[in-house]
């Protein structure tokens, strides 16, 4: 997307490639999805960071919604941060890494560098 200095800062954005590339939109319409949890937009929010992984967490109304995000260079793991039964709403260059066998049922988390990952999880899951 084009821009510079106002006033081409104000330039409108190309919805014509949106409607072309199918991965953008995909992507577009995956985001906007997850307004409609209600931990998006009423939840308390939780923020922590530990070896480089960034976690963004809104728990509200039953359900808990929690963003990871990789701050380095290097692929990050987070282990059993999750229930297994977590459903992921959107992610880029990450991934849920299988149930450890631990007996609690938790799973942890791979982001690789500028990835993301975006999963929901429900009361049981959060206490």
């Amino acid at each position: 997307m084009p821009g510079g200095y106002d006033p081409d800062s104000r330039r409108c954005f190309d919805w014509e490639k949106v409607h072309t590339d199918t991965d953008v939109r995909k992507k577009l319409t995956e985001l906007t999805h997850i307004r409609s949890c209600t931990a998006i937009t009423d939840g308390n929010v939780e923020l922590a960071a530990e070896n480089g992984m960034l976690c963004v967490r809104r728990k509200a109304g039953g359900e808990g919604v929690s963003l990871y995000i990789n701050m380095t260079e290097e692929q990050r793991r987070q282990e059993h941060c999750l229930k297994a039964d977590s459903k992921v709403l959107s992610a880029h260059r990450a991934s849920v890494l299988p149930a450890a066998g631990d007996g609690k049922m938790t799973c942890g988390v791979c982001v690789e560098p500028e990835g993301y990952l975006i999963v929901r999880e429900q009361r049981e899951a959060l206490d």
